[in-house]
């Protein structure tokens, strides 16, 4: 059983916000005070709007609300960060790239709840520093873990987690948004296999004001599932049902103003939905961090969880065996030297002889190179739901 909540799902959208929020700040930092001042953004929530949707039409007449809480360096010195700015723009951004028909201005209400309160323990420096200098500090140290956390990383991904992420790929690639541009970006896709029976469940709305009525809905489904069968049934070998939008049995339409159920009245929080794999996958070990919008510098959270996928898929690379790798941090470990790293191999012929060794190395390298995955955070192209 695996689930994915698409790019445009309000928890998928409440984490591409926090994510966002906390490169742009990042990047704010790195250009006014040469590094990146200690911020937390992990707490994004999205309180749906309201739209008044029928066949033809569908327009919002409610705004939604999106509210940045957490925890940041709000200025440094007399110099205050621009926090409203940054986060007014990561969620413009981040709607313009996934939603349809939303004008950010006119639907979108943006607010702030973000302290710079210092810990127990901690030097006012870290929230409050006086000058530039003092930014710089935080990073020329050796960094070490800021909270506890347990970390997850598998490879390979089953035939039915590679399903669940390609289907929202093909349903948003430029041939299907241009064939269809009805086709909304909330896209929740449930894929079960039990013996050789797979099962798909994919729920797809549609824009309201590309629908003329409930027949031409029915209509529009069915063909669409049926065009998603054929790409199941040449992806899998097994035997494959798919089903779209369930509900249309009972006569309903999954209809949407701009393409999400947030438009509706639905709420998006960060960390709800899917975990740094990009899935939720319930039948295997996985790590309840939610990563997006945390430090990339020292929140081992989030380190860690990209640095045990990394290992677990080049351990798979490199020595074809099945792979979790579970790391565990406490406060006050060097980010590069966590408590535990414990690597679970599988495999359904003979482990190879060098499994050991060659698994210690890998771990090793993967941690002593975490500035690598810091700059692919940076930089926006490590997956982290």
């Amino acid at each position: 059983m695996v689930e994915r909540k698409g790019f445009g799902h309000p928890d998928t959208l409440a984490d591409a916000i926090a994510e966002e929020t906390s490169r742009r700040y990042a990047s704010h930092c790195m250009d006014r005070f040469g590094a990146v001042a200690h911020h937390w953004f992990d707490k994004v929530m999205l309180i749906g709007g309201e739209a008044d949707v029928d066949f033809r039409a569908g327009r919002m007449i409610r705004p939604v609300r999106a509210i940045l809480a957490g925890k940041a360096v709000r200025a440094v010195g007399n110099e205050e960060i621009p926090l409203m700015r940054i986060f007014r723009e990561a969620v413009a951004h981040v709607f313009a790239g996934t939603l349809k028909n939303f004008r950010f201005e006119e639907y979108c209400v943006c607010e702030l709840s973000v302290c710079d309160s210092v810990g127990p323990g901690q030097r006012s420096t870290r929230y409050r520093p006086k000058s530039a200098s003092e930014v710089k500090e935080l990073e020329s140290g050796r960094l070490v873990s800021n909270d506890c956390n347990l970390c997850v990383g598998f490879a390979p991904y089953t035939p039915s987690e590679l399903l669940s992420l390609d289907l929202e790929r093909f349903l948003l690639s430029p041939q299907q948004q241009s064939r269809r541009p009805w086709l909304g970006s909330d896209i929740k896709t449930v894929v079960t296999r039990v013996g050789a029976k797979t099962r798909v469940l994919a729920n797809i709305p549609m824009l309201a004001s590309h629908v003329e009525s409930l027949a031409t809905y029915l209509d529009m489904r069915e063909a669409l599932e049926a065009e998603l069968k054929l790409y199941c049934s040449d992806y899998l070998t097994s035997d494959c049902d798919v089903v779209v939008n369930p509900e249309w049995i009972h006569g309903r339409a999954y209809l949407t103003a701009t393409g999400t159920c947030l438009d509706t009245g639905d709420i998006g929080v960060v960390g709800r939905g899917n975990r740094h794999s990009g899935l939720i996958t319930p039948m295997r070990s996985m790590s309840i961090e939610a990563s997006a919008g945390k430090n990339p510098l020292d929140h081992t959270g989030k380190l860690l969880n990209v640095a045990a996928s990394l290992i677990a898929e080049q351990v798979y690379r490199e020595l074809e065996v099945a792979t979790t790798v579970y790391i565990f941090s406490k406060k006050g470990d060097p980010v590069q030297a966590p408590s535990i790293v414990a690597v679970h191999c599988d495999a359904e012929t003979a482990i190879p002889e060098n499994c050991a060794s060659r698994t210690a190395q890998i771990a090793g390298n993967a941690l002593d190179d975490i500035d690598v995955i810091r700059t692919e955070l940076l930089a926006g192209s490590a997956r982290l739901f």
